[in-house]
């Protein structure tokens, strides 16, 4: 619960700031064109610091959907749960864990093409 808290309020404050310095941040972006497209890296280090959280939780849910599958029971055995879980076993809970890991490697490509086109569209200015 701490987590998706604390998750939901650094996203909030995230977009808090986005809207209030967004004149500015399009200004400087305006301003300093030139120098981003001739330091694609540069762009495409910071977009990777952008998506690390979703690459760190995409690993997280693959691991979760690789031990659901393993052990045909969700929740996983030693799984710290918030309150009482009804917990799935046999096919179901294999079904769900190889889910889960499938959109694991969705979330895993499309946070990884993030600053890749960063750096692909960056590269395009030079």
């Amino acid at each position: 619960m701490g987590i998706i808290f604390m998750g939901t309020v650094t996203g909030l404050a995230a977009i808090g700031l986005y809207t209030h310095y967004e004149m500015e941040l399009s200004s400087w972006l305006e301003n300093n064109i030139d120098w981003l497209a001739s330091n694609p890296w540069t762009v495409f280090l910071f977009g990777l610091v952008l998506v690390t959280p979703l690459l760190i939780l995409s690993g997280y849910l693959f691991i979760y959907g690789r031990r659901t599958a393993k052990t045909g029971r969700i929740p996983p055995p030693n799984y710290a749960l918030v309150q009482e879980t009804r917990v799935a076993t046999g096919t179901k809970a294999v079904l769900r864990g190889k889910i889960v890991q499938v959109l694991s490697v969705f979330l895993l490509l499309s946070s990884a093409a993030i600053p890749i086109l960063f750096w692909y569209i960056l590269s395009r200015f030079a």
